[in-house]
């Protein structure tokens, strides 16, 4: 469905800023197709199906593997390098009659190839350090253990990894400034479906929704510029730092869970005190008697006279 949707969107050339359609032409009218339109859709087809599966590893609670980030390194921040139209930005919006006459002003823009590789190096630079900042704020919502400092090998500090490579996908793409949109749409989508899913992780829950809410960037993206209150690259900078602040407080509607513990069958660390074995109590032992002592003249019992003790005052010679 969003490739569909996505497919739809800038094949009609209602969804990419700077087009040069500025409105939908139905189903019957056949759209132009160039090759810098096609390549530009096969990018974000490309970007969006690895959100995808980025998502869905997440989602069954297992590690994105090398050979995925490998391939999304490779589809996502190197062939751009190549080709930086496929990095839509606002340097490409340059006017296709250049004139000061004011009667040339409903010109509108053309797709002109403006990028070059600098850009697009600094666009992909600043993209991966917008996801390490942002992957580092949600962590004490998604992963609170993670340290990558001390404990860099434990499975909070790998599952930290694996955030900042799912949000680098919509932070290349779109770029820095509108990546704020994206993730507070995917956190929101995150709590609502998870009354559906009825999972403790929100990681997966927000892993499966990043793809979604890429679409709908991607779909919207030259409506949604012309809002003033999304973050975007032509929006003031007060609306990017505001988006930016709203992505720090999303640990307050979206965090971890601890899974919740089975009363009837407690686990053996429950029921541990501490010591090396657990040995049935020994029984009472009756309190000791109290020994004479040294000083006390010992009286003869029949226990001595058994074995021929005599008390030493007794008259031996029969007197």
């Amino acid at each position: 469905m969003t490739l569909t949707l996505l497919g739809i969107a800038e094949l009609y050339r209602f969804s990419l800023p700077g087009d040069v359609a500025t409105h939908v032409h139905g189903p019957i009218r056949s759209p132009m197709i160039g090759p810098t339109l096609l390549s530009i859709l096969i990018y974000h087809v490309v970007a969006v199906s690895v959100a995808w599966a980025i998502g869905l590893i997440l989602y069954d609670r297992q590690r994105v593997p090398a050979k995925l980030i490998g391939f999304a390194a490779v589809a996502i921040a190197l062939v751009p390098l190549a080709w930086p139209h496929l990095l839509v930005v606002t340097w490409m919006q340059l006017p296709a009659v250049v004139s000061p006459s004011p009667a040339d002003v409903g010109v509108g823009p053309t797709w002109r190839d403006g990028a070059t590789t600098i850009d697009a190096i600094i666009r992909v630079i600043t993209a991966l350090a917008a996801a390490g900042l942002a992957g580092r704020s949600l962590a004490r919502g998604f992963c609170p253990t993670a340290d990558l400092k001390l404990n860099p090998l434990g499975s909070g500090s790998k599952r930290l990894i694996d955030l900042i490579v799912m949000i680098s996908v919509p932070a290349i793409v779109v770029g820095w400034q509108a990546l704020s949109a994206v993730l507070l749409i995917a956190s929101l989508a995150a709590v609502a479906v998870g009354g559906l899913f009825n999972r403790t992780d929100a990681l997966g829950r927000f892993g499966l929704m990043m793809p979604v809410a890429l679409t709908v960037q991607l779909v919207s993206w030259r409506p949604a510029d012309q809002i003033r209150f999304w973050p975007s690259e032509t929006s003031d900078p007060w609306t990017i730092l505001v988006a930016a602040a709203a992505v720090l407080c999303i640990p307050m509607w979206l965090s971890e869970r601890p899974a919740p513990v089975d009363q009837e069958t407690p686990q053996p660390s429950d029921v541990d005190d501490g010591s090396d074995d657990h040995e049935l109590p020994d029984k009472e032992a009756p309190p000791d008697s109290p020994e004479p002592s040294e000083t006390e003249p010992r009286g003869v019992t029949d226990d001595d006279n058994e074995i021929g003790i005599v008390a030493p005052d007794a008259d031996l010679t029969g007197r």
